[in-house]
């Protein structure tokens, strides 16, 4: 997503609105998301049978989230997932986290299974959420005050599944646009993933609805807003 897209985000906040609310929506997928999503896994020499997971967000040993957790949660479900999983973490690294992660991974027997794609551009960042299946954001920190990935997810048609910081809870409403877990709970999120893997209808339901909700943060709805915002404001 584009810097304005950011900046309708924050907009959309003042403007207020932008609390999750739960909502019956219905509709399909547009159909140019499919096909973008083919592009992007022919690029990214990924089958169209593979279930690919996606965790996107700055890769760090020392905050953001728990990448040693979620590598083990990875390997969990590739034991037990039954299907041809793909895991893919992605971000900025400046520590040289990644070299750390696939070192990890190889102990693991994760090695096939694993991308890490660190400091990319904008093209590459479509590609990885037009690719994917499900997002996964799992922030543990109090300070993740707005989920900015997870709206670019959500505008892309993935199912998000994340934790409930702060700023997930602006935009995901549990089991309506998107799914919620706890934070210290491998295997309640080990079987959240299996669910959506295992079960399309349940994902293609839950990204119908989180299309919805990212289309209020789109700047053609946010600009009235902002508008009278100001507007009230002059008038004080």
């Amino acid at each position: 997503m584009t810097r304005a897209f950011a900046i309708a985000v924050g907009l959309a906040l003042v403007c207020g609105g932008a609390s999750a609310r739960a909502q019956q929506v219905t509709g399909t997928i547009p159909s140019h998301l499919a096909a973008a999503k083919a592009a992007a896994r022919t690029r990214l020499g990924l089958g169209a049978e593979d279930v690919v997971i996606l965790v996107l967000g700055r890769l760090s040993s020392f905050d953001k989230m728990d990448l040693g957790a979620i590598l083990a949660m990875f390997a969990r479900l590739a034991r037990t997932g039954g299907q041809r999983l793909c895991f893919i973490l992605a971000g900025e690294d400046s520590d040289n986290t990644a070299k750390r992660l696939l070192r990890a991974a190889s102990h693991v027997e994760l090695t096939d299974r694993l991308r890490i794609y660190t400091n990319f551009g904008s093209d590459l960042r479509e590609d990885l959420y037009a690719a994917s299946d499900i997002f996964l954001s799992l922030a543990d920190h109090v300070q993740e005050t707005f989920g900015l990935t997870i709206l670019e997810a959500m505008a892309h048609g993935r199912p998000v599944v994340a934790t409930a910081c702060a700023g997930t809870r602006n935009l995901l409403a549990d089991g309506a646009n998107g799914l919620i877990v706890p934070a210290d709970d491998a295997g309640a999120l080990a079987a959240v993933l299996t669910r959506l893997a295992h079960e399309p209808a349940i994902a293609e339901r839950l990204a119908i609805a989180a299309r919805s909700t990212a289309e209020r943060f789109e700047w053609r709805r946010v600009q009235p807003r902002l508008e009278a915002a100001i507007e009230r404001w002059r008038r004080r």
